[in-house]
Parts: C-alpha cells; sequence; structure tokens
C-alpha cells in the first residue's frame, strides 16, 4: 500500500446542499520521511486564487512509518464536510494507522483521532507524535500561523498534499517537527518520495 502522493480529486465527499458551497481543498500526503499530513484549504470559490487555511495536521512517527506494508486492505479516505459551516471531518488509513479528524470551527475545537483538541482563535495548526506508537499518537503542539495564501487554478498545491509546505515553512517549530534529516532506507523506484526528500532538505538549508 502506497500514501505519499494523493490526488483530492479522489477523495469521497458528502455535503449539504442547503447553503451556498464552501470551496475546500483537502491536501493529504507524505512531507517528509516521519510526517504524514492533512490539511485544508477554505476557497471563497472555485475559480479563487486567494485561499485561508482552515486547518493543517501534522501525524510523525518513526522514520519511514507510512511506507508500511500491511495486508489488511485500508478504508477509502472520507470527506465529509457542512458547507454552510465550519464544520467537516475526515478519515483515512494510512500503513494500518488511522488518521480521523473532526473539525468544528465555530466551537474551536477539532478530534484528532477521538482526542479533543481546544483551539484558541487564531490556531490552525495540530501536530501529532509517535502515530506509530502501539499507545497511539499524542498531541504535542497547537499553534497559529498566518493562514492566507494564494495558489493558482493550476498550481500543484491544488491537489496531493497541497500548501502544506507552504504553511511549513512559516513556522520554526513545524520546520524541526518535520525532521527532515531522519535516517530512512530510501524505497526504489520512488521518484515522488525523492522529490518529497529534496522539498524537505531544502527547509534544513534555511534554518
Amino acid at each position: 500500500m502506497r500514501f505519499v502522493i494523493v490526488a483530492t480529486a479522489f477523495l469521497e465527499s458528502t455535503a449539504s446542499s442547503q447553503a451556498p458551497r464552501a470551496y475546500r481543498n483537502v491536501g493529504i500526503g507524505t512531507v517528509s520521511p516521519a510526517v504524514f499530513a492533512i490539511t485544508v484549504t477554505t476557497f471563497p470559490s472555485s475559480a479563487s486564487v486567494n485561499g485561508r487555511l482552515e486547518l493543517m495536521t501534522l501525524f510523525r512517527g518513526s522514520p519511514g512509518w507510512m511506507l508500511k506494508v500491511v495486508q489488511a486492505t485500508p478504508r477509502p479516505p472520507r470527506f465529509t464536510e457542512q458547507q454552510d459551516q465550519q464544520r467537516w471531518s475526515y478519515d483515512m488509513q494510512v500503513s494500518g494507522h488511522d488518521l480521523t479528524i473532526q473539525y468544528d470551527g465555530a466551537a474551536h475545537a477539532a478530534s484528532i483521532n477521538g482526542r479533543r483538541v481546544e483551539l484558541a482563535e487564531h490556531e490552525n495548526v495540530i501536530t501529532i507524535d509517535g502515530v506509530d506508537d502501539p499507545a497511539g499518537g499524542q498531541i504535542k503542539d497547537v499553534i497559529a500561523i498566518a493562514p492566507d495564501i494564494e495558489i493558482p487554478f493550476d498550481d500543484r498545491r491544488r491537489i496531493n498534499d497541497g500548501p502544506t509546505l507552504d504553511f511549513v515553512a512559516r513556522s520554526g517549530l513545524l520546520i524541526g517537527f518535520l525532521q527532515c534529516d531522519a535516517n530512512v532506507s530510501d524505497p526504489p523506484d520512488r521518484p515522488d518520495w525523492q522529490q518529497m526528500r529534496m522539498r524537505c532538505a531544502s527547509f534544513q538549508k534555511t534554518r
């Protein structure tokens, strides 16, 4: 099973049809040898280039944890939203590990794998450590970063892992969280993994 680059176009979405459509971009993918990200960005319309981070969740485990092959067939990713409200949920499996997020912006709260997280008014990033630990991942940090971003309609950041690394670059804490220099044997014949390594390494040069 491979969950390194996943296009948002393949997400299953269920939404209310009683209000004007809210446009959400869900970026998912491996952004470092140890971190898998789920990043939700909103846009005022489908044609708008001006987005705003709603919530970014970074799941960190031991280096290469997301490369583990498991026998069980994973659940397909599922994104459910209420378009007239700041409320949505996302559920998927990565290498046998459940990654579930429930977000309620009006209540300033989220739930990560069943653990409730209270969010201050501007907090929009949650980091989880030890996601592959038998005891399960633990909430490490909850922080606020500048949320606004401009993404052209045909930009690759509209798919795959989205604008995750653009947002990470705004915080030294998040750059360190990626552990871009983690020692792991790179899988063969994986150009996507090599590209991730190169993007991640560029952060080390700016620290």
